[in-house]
């Protein structure tokens, strides 16, 4: 991967199979409906923000509701999301018999400026998808709900 502004750099990452199987197993027990996922009492869906205006905020917004214990986080979507969205394409794809998987544009745009790493620094690839996604979700943590009806009232 190339950075626009630093184009002297290049980046490479390593993905450590059972790093991502680990992940992926995570994904296969989540109860998934649509874009929103639930993995025991953590609740995930991405959110449509004036994003514009959002631009200027630090991620992750976080706020917790200790009367009811209830934590809210607004931030770059958690890997785990990602995956799910990225398998939520590709099935998709195959569902309309296509041969290739066309990943959404912004997948497959360079490391854009917003994307900050020193020479030095190791890559990350699990910062690259999340931020290179470029979505915002809200998770929602509650140990006393436990199904996705319970959350959406209180997304």
């Amino acid at each position: 991967m190339r950075n626009r502004r630093l184009s002297d750099f290049e980046y490479s990452f390593e993905i450590k199979n059972q790093e991502l199987k680990e992940i992926y197993d995570r994904i296969c027990q989540v109860n998934g409906n649509g874009l929103e996922i639930l993995t025991g009492h953590r609740y995930e869906v991405a959110i449509d923000v004036d994003y514009p205006m959002m631009r200027r905020q630090e991620f992750p917004i976080l706020s917790n509701d200790e009367e009811n214990h209830i934590k809210y986080e607004i931030g770059f979507c958690s890997i785990e999301y990602c995956i799910y969205l990225l398998c939520m394409i590709i099935e998709k794809s195959h569902q309309e018999n296509k041969r290739r998987v066309v990943l959404p544009m912004k997948l497959r745009r360079v490391i854009d400026s917003r994307f900050i790493m020193e020479e030095n620094e190791e890559l990350d690839w699990k910062k690259v998808l999340t931020q290179g996604l470029r979505e915002l979700s809200i998770k929602i943590y509650d140990e006393n709900a436990n199904n996705i009806e319970k959350f959406r009232i209180k997304k």
